[in-house]
C-alpha cells in the first residue's frame, strides 16, 4: 500500500501544480488578444477583465482539494489509512473533477475572438495569442484526468483495505 500512497501523495502535488501553471501560464492569455491591421501590423491589446469572486473562491478551493489529496497520501503511507480514508480519497477526486466543471463552465472569463472598431482601418478581429487556446484546453484534460486518477486511487485503495480487512 506504500506504492499507492505515493501516487496519492504525487497526485496532490499535481493538482497543486496544476492551478500554478494556470496562473503563470494560463491565466494571463484571458487578457491578451492580437489582430492584424489592414497595413500588416500586428496590434495587441490587453482588455479589462470585471472582477470575478468565483474565480477567486475557485483558485482557493483548487488548491485545497490538492493538498488535501496530498494529505490522504500521506497518511496512508504512514499506515493510518482505512476505509474512511478511502472514502475521503473517492470523494476528494469528485471534487476535484466538480470544480473543474464548475470552472469550465461558470468561472472562467469568455474567450473567444471578438471585433474591435479600429480608425481608420475599420473593425478587426482580435484573437487570443497562438497556441494560448491549445494550452488551455490541455490544462483542462490533464486537470480532467488527475481527477479521474485520484477516484481511480481512492477505489484500488478501497477495494485493498477490504481485502486485507478480510483476510484478517
Amino acid at each position: 500500500m506504500k506504492k499507492l500512497a505515493i501516487v496519492q501523495i504525487i497526485l496532490g502535488a499535481l493538482v497543486v501544480g496544476s492551478l500554478i501553471y494556470w496562473i503563470g501560464w494560463i491565466s494571463s492569455g484571458y487578457h491578451t488578444r492580437e489582430g492584424i491591421i489592414p497595413d500588416g501590423y500586428i496590434v495587441r491589446e490587453l482588455p479589462l477583465l470585471a472582477p470575478n469572486p468565483a474565480l477567486d473562491v475557485w483558485s482557493i478551493l483548487y488548491p485545497a482539494l490538492g493538498l488535501a489529496v496530498l494529505g490522504c497520501g500521506i497518511a496512508q503511507y504512514f499506515g493510518t489509512g482505512g476505509k474512511r480514508l478511502a472514502v475521503a480519497q473517492i470523494v476528494l477526486g469528485v471534487l476535484v473533477i466538480s470544480s473543474l466543471v464548475w470552472f469550465i463552465g461558470w468561472v472562467e472569463w469568455d474567450y473567444g475572438p471578438c471585433i474591435r472598431v479600429m480608425e481608420p482601418w475599420g473593425e478587426i478581429e482580435m484573437k487570443h495569442l497562438p497556441g494560448w487556446e491549445m494550452r488551455l484546453i490541455i490544462w483542462k484534460i490533464a486537470c480532467f484526468i488527475l481527477g479521474l486518477s485520484v477516484v481511480g486511487t481512492g477505489i484500488v485503495q478501497k477495494v485493498k483495505v477490504g481485502r486485507h480487512e478480510a483476510g484478517n
